[in-house]
């Protein structure tokens, strides 16, 4: 809602289809079944926080309007279902009150679009999701240095940005290609101290465009490993 995808573009549209949808559930004996509206809201995630809550409530008028055109004309238990939102105003969802079910996924493990872009680290998140780097070369004069960690590890979407390096306010990320970041010192005056061969940990920038790319998920506490989770997409 709001986005520009290809759903229905009104009230009457959706009402539209759940006629239909409603006439191919008699039909069909129940294989196809008319069970709610959907509607996700995806162009709030990095708005400001007031112009978030303003395009909320705008998408979620919209579809408690559907929701109760349809109900009118074919029983509130045609449209049980009301699904939206998402983890970047899952709270101005919760204050609408319209959603039966909300689409919150990436920020229960958070990344650092979620945290700085979309606002949640303002309502208590936390970073969760991190990827390790090694240092692979460091430049004589400690002006740069390369790690092992490019596209092909942490992922890429504009939003999110280059990956922040947790735990050394010394160090930045200045670039990346497939394969390789590129680090610098955050004080053009102070030279590098990183090591070959030293680990750094990454904040994942966007865990959609970064789970793929691995195969399981480490889970720690404190440091030490507790579980670990195979990523179902990707088969060895």
């Amino acid at each position: 809602v709001g986005h520009n995808r290809t759903g229905v573009d009104s009230v009457q549209a959706a009402l539209e289809v759940a006629r239909t949808l409603s006439t191919l559930q008699q039909q069909s004996e129940g294989a196809v079944r008319l069970v709610g509206v959907t509607g996700y809201e995806g162009h709030t995630p990095v708005l400001a926080p007031a112009e978030k809550s303003a395009a909320t409530h705008a998408a979620h008028s919209l579809l408690r309007a559907a929701r109760d055109a349809i109900a009118q004309e074919l029983g509130a238990e045609a449209v049980p279902v009301v699904s939206g939102g998402g983890s970047s105003n899952y709270m101005d969802c919760l204050a609408e009150g319209v959603l039966t079910e909300l689409q919150a996924g990436g920020g229960a493990l958070t990344d650092q679009l979620y945290a700085d872009k979309a606002g949640l680290g303002a309502h208590g998140h936390r970073i969760g999701t991190f990827v390790l780097t090694v240092v692979t070369s460091v430049a004589q004069d400690g002006s740069r240095a390369m790690a092992d960690a490019g596209f092909k590890t942490v992922g890429w979407h504009p939003f999110a940005g280059f990956p922040r390096v947790l735990g050394r306010d010394d160090v930045e990320v200045y670039g990346m290609s497939a394969e390789h970041l590129k680090l610098r010192s955050t004080d053009p005056a102070t030279p590098l101290t990183l090591r070959v061969g030293e680990r750094l940990q990454l904040a994942a920038p966007y865990l959609d465009s970064l789970a793929h790319l691995h195969s399981r998920i480490v889970v720690t506490r404190d440091q030490v490993v507790i579980d670990e989770f195979a990523i179902m997409s990707i088969r060895k």
